[in-house]
């Protein structure tokens, strides 16, 4: 099974969707109510055993594991004046968490939901 991050993982969409594929998913996000939807959605759809959400800043939290994959979809939305306020050594927070691969632009997220159709993460 992949371990997937959903950084800003908002109310779930993404994380739901691959643990319906079959992936193990830890979404973080600075909003209580965001995650209290996700974690609704994730129940609703029978995957709750496959997300963890956690309230916190990524750029505080400390994981004790890897991630094959890092979605940052839609964080930089949430970020005070955009490119001018993200930390100069943003990636290195990214590249401490995973061992694969990382998706946060819009033509990323594209091609990454074309991946997601038919694809299994057992």
């Amino acid at each position: 099974n992949k371990n997937i991050l959903d950084i800003g993982c908002g109310t779930g969409r993404y994380s739901v969707t691959l643990a319906q594929k079959g992936a193990f998913v830890y979404g973080i996000d600075f909003s209580r109510e965001m995650l209290n939807t996700a974690t609704g959605f994730s129940k609703a759809k029978g995957v709750d055993n496959l997300c963890v959400f956690i309230y916190g800043d990524f750029i505080d939290y400390n994981f004790n594991h890897k991630f094959d994959i890092c979605l940052a979809i839609g964080f930089f939305d949430y970020i005070k004046d955009g490119q001018n306020n993200i930390p100069d050594d943003f990636q290195s927070y990214i590249m401490r968490s995973i061992d694969g691969t990382i998706a946060s632009s819009k033509y990323e997220v594209f091609l990454f939901t074309k991946y997601l159709e038919g694809q299994s993460w057992h």
